[in-house]
């Protein structure tokens, strides 16, 4: 559990974090190419600018998340709660 973490600039490239409990956690400029984030709660977590491209993402929560210039190109979403609204830098 890493609810509320301060993570910012870790690397996680192609890390396993399905179904982890991110929520409020800040992972701005995070690198997460390729991550599995499947079913991932990611609730309130700031991901501004962070690299989540070609992550997989299918079911995770990403409620009220910060995600700001955040790189999502090709990250497969499907099933993912997003923002109701994005917010810009």
């Amino acid at each position: 559990i890493l609810n509320g973490s301060s993570l910012m600039h870790v690397n996680f490239w192609s890390a396993n974090l399905e179904g982890a409990s991110l929520q409020g956690a800040n992972l701005q400029f995070a690198r997460l190419h390729e991550a599995n984030l499947s079913r991932a709660n990611l609730t309130k977590t700031n991901l501004r600018r962070s690299r989540m491209s070609l992550a997989e993402t299918n079911g995770a929560n990403f409620t009220d998340a910060k995600l700001p210039r955040s790189a999502i190109e090709g990250a497969k979403l499907g099933g993912s709660v997003l923002p109701s609204k994005f917010e810009e830098d």
